[in-house]
């Protein structure tokens, strides 16, 4: 079937059926006044549960401005008490549309009830505070009685209300319990009624269960005669009806046709166009609605457009965040002009607790009413709360385990301009707890930032807060693989990335560099006399004798064992001999502590020295010709410096690096 035949369907329906609905509501008049009075019920409960709707969504709005009480929230946060208990009256007392404030604990007891029992209608709400035994707060706008006087008003019916067993209000007395009964008829005294209930849950306690009751009248029934003057005016009304219909119906034609012109303009792109529109009629609002249409695909047009750019921005942001890699400055620096830009800010800066471990940018427009009040939200960033109060205290008491906490954006206004500050929290070393690094801001006049503005400026913080974790993370672990964890010097591995650096600089500037191999004399006897603890502080004072002589361009390393070595970058045979003896001379004048507490021992140490051009040419020539001055030095004697001959063209040099570790045992 065509669109056009159904509509000539529709129209012959709509002359005929108020004809015939006319003729078969007079047929069944006579019986159909129980259905009336059933219907009347039903449409009465409807009424009272539009108005308990009202009612809930007026406490919801309430509950809410309770909920904001400063005295009231700090109260909850303690949990039950007497105070609690006159807060909540004080606030129902003192306010005019708050009739009952309920405050229950975590397994649903009621703990505070401010007002009557029998209000209903409640709209509830968490408490923020967690831990207090508070589960959760009730507010109500109206009792019982109220609200049925309310629908009494309205649809002139009778009507109860119950909680449980607990009969709450009623419009009239002697009404039967309704208990969980269908509904129905209903006799009261001398009078019958037609009854329908419904029950409303509310969001703690016992649901409430409504009741509407409508009146039964014996003078329901028309008479016969008015049946038929209402039947010869639906005639009359049949004809009008149709002429009008007519009308109507071409009319309605010519306005589908233009509806269907502006939908096929629209269609083809043309969001200029507008649909005639000249009344209220609902084919008027679907000419606006297309209108409307037209405007919005007009702007998500426009923004399609906008979001191409804005993807190539953050595509570019993207890549300077990889680029950035395990730069924290550059991340943060990133953080900030995102949060600018973002928030629509008008200036952005971050400030470091520790200039060692972060630096400090700025973004944006330099006024001292802009720094105002940047400095007056970093400041209650760094505000301690009681949660951060009990952190703090845990840290001093020596625990290191306590939880990074969640970033938050504080807010602050100053004369008109509102800024927004966010305290940074990293952990700077493994296994220890976060602490503060910094702090980022950003600042604006005229409007406050909105809560969609504040989670994206906590997450950007948090994010940079995570970059400069990381890096610190990195380098300590990178340091670790290069060092030796007993005297903090270079391990092997740092000890031949340097020296090999040393050699390739040595080759491109025609510079010199010298090797330094230091051995403990007689290291065996301290272990097997006072065990490899002191053997452990042993090394550990050679190791900072040996940096007190070195300049910070030299390398100092563990080589292995008892066994130490200096990388000096343009230093000659002869310097390097100088400096060896220096730290022959201060390792020997060094009194260690004995662990046993029994008074001091002394040690000496043997060195061999080797240069580059004089003694070798390459990594592996400078180690062997030093191991061997170190090795002659051992066989002299020990505790002096031996030098290293220079290179011969054939036949072994005396000793071999093996041998002088060997004696180093001695």
């Amino acid at each position: 079937m065509s669109f056009r035949n159904r509509l000539h369907l529709l129209a012959a329906i709509a002359l005929v059926a108020p004809v015939l609905a006319v003729i078969l509501l007079l047929a069944a008049n006579g019986g159909a006044g129980a259905e009336r009075r059933d219907a009347q019920a039903r449409q009465g409960l409807r009424t009272a549960f539009g108005l308990y709707a009202a009612r809930r969504a007026e406490a919801r709005r309430v509950v809410a401005l309770v909920a904001g009480d400063p005295q009231l929230g700090a109260l909850l946060a303690r949990g039950p008490s007497l105070a609690l208990e006159r807060r909540a009256n004080e606030l129902v007392e003192a306010s005019a549309r708050l009739v009952a404030l309920t405050v229950r604990s975590d397994s649903g007891t009621v703990v505070v009830q401010a007002g009557p029992r029998s209000a209903v209608a409640a709209s509830e709400i968490a408490p923020f505070a967690r831990g207090s035994g508070i589960g959760a707060v009730t507010a109500s706008t109206v009792t019982a009685q109220r609200l049925l006087g309310d629908v009494r008003r309205l649809t002139g019916l009778e009507a109860q209300a119950v909680r449980g067993t607990e009969s709450l209000a009623t419009t009239r007395s002697g009404l039967p319990a309704m208990g969980a009964g269908e509904p129905g008829a209903v006799e009261v005294g001398d009078e019958e009624y037609q009854a329908a209930y419904g029950t409303v849950r509310e969001p703690a306690g016992p649901p409430v269960r409504l009741g509407v009751l409508a009146p039964a009248r014996a003078s329901g029934d028309a008479p016969v005669d008015g049946d038929r003057v209402l039947a010869a005016i639906a005639i009359v009304l049949l004809v009008i009806t149709l002429a009008a219909a007519l009308l109507a119906f071409v009319l309605l034609r010519r306005r589908l046709d233009e509806l269907v012109v502006a939908a096929e303009r629209l269609r083809g792109g043309d969001y200029r166009f507008r649909a005639p529109v000249y009344a209220g009629a609902r084919l008027d609002a679907l000419a606006a609605a297309l209108n409307g249409l037209s405007d919005e695909l007009a702007l998500k047009d426009e923004e399609v457009e906008h979001g191409r750019g804005e993807l190539e921005d953050v595509t570019r942001r993207v890549g300077d965040a990889f680029a950035s890699g395990l730069n924290p400055d550059a991340l943060v620096d990133l953080a900030v002009r995102t949060a600018v830009e973002r928030c629509a800010a008008e200036v952005g800066r971050a400030l470091p607790v520790d200039p060692d471990k972060m630096r400090s940018t700025r973004v944006g427009e330099r006024s001292r009413e802009l720094t105002e009040a940047l400095a007056a939200a970093e400041r209650l960033a760094f505000r301690v709360s009681p949660q951060e109060g009990r952190e703090l205290l845990a840290r001093i008491r020596g625990d290191g385990r306590t939880a990074r906490g969640r970033t938050a954006a504080h807010a602050a206004e100053v004369g008109g301009i509102h800024a927004l500050a966010t305290a940074l929290r990293a952990r700077v070393s493994v296994g220890t707890a976060s602490e503060y690094v910094g702090v980022i801001s950003i600042a604006r006049r005229e409007h406050e930032f909105s809560d969609s503005e504040r989670d994206l400026f906590a997450y950007l913080a948090a994010q940079a807060a995570v970059s400069i974790e990381n890096a610190f993370v990195h380098e300590q672990t990178r340091q670790q693989a290069v060092t030796d964890d007993l005297t903090g010097l270079a391990n092997a591995r740092r000890f031949h990335e340097a020296l090999a650096r040393e050699l390739e600089r040595t080759r491109r500037f025609s510079t010199e560099v010298s090797l330094v191999m230091a051995d403990i004399d007689d290291f065996k006897r301290v272990n097997d006399e006072y065990g490899h603890q002191q053997g452990d502080a042993v090394l550990v004072e050679v190791a900072r004798a040996m940096r007190d002589q070195c300049r910070e361009v030299d390398h100092v390393a563990r080589y292995g064992g008892e066994e130490m070595a200096l990388i000096l970058p343009q230093t000659d045979l002869h310097g390097a001999a100088e400096l060896a003896e220096r730290v022959r001379r201060a390792v020997a004048r060094k009194a260690i502590s004995r662990l046993d507490g029994e008074g001091e021992l002394s040690v000496t140490a043997s060195f061999g020295v080797a240069a580059v051009p004089e003694s070798a040419v390459d990594a592996q020539g400078l180690i062997a010709a030093a191991d061997g001055a170190l090795y002659r030095a051992k066989r002299a004697g020990k505790n002096r410096v031996g030098r290293a001959e220079p290179p011969r063209r054939s036949g072994a040099r005396d000793g071999s690096p093996g041998e002088a570790r060997r004696e180093a045992n001695v």
